[in-house]
């Protein structure tokens, strides 16, 4: 699923962002910081789910 995002309300000011899905119209999670640091979050969780992946994949190796 591809999701955007847009301000979660019209307040510049409060940086905040909501994301939305053009496949069926949701609108996601709202999280009361900017898209910098929604990306930024999001990059680091994929990074250590990788990196978690990768140690499991090495201790199953006999």
């Amino acid at each position: 699923m591809q999701v955007y995002s847009r301000p979660a309300t019209s307040y510049e000011a409060l940086g905040s962002v909501k994301y939305h899905c053009d496949d069926c119209g949701t609108d996601l999670q709202r999280f009361e910081f900017g898209n910098e640091e929604v990306e930024s979050r999001v990059i680091r969780k994929i990074q250590q789910k990788l990196r978690s992946a990768v140690r499991d994949k090495e201790t199953d190796t006999p």
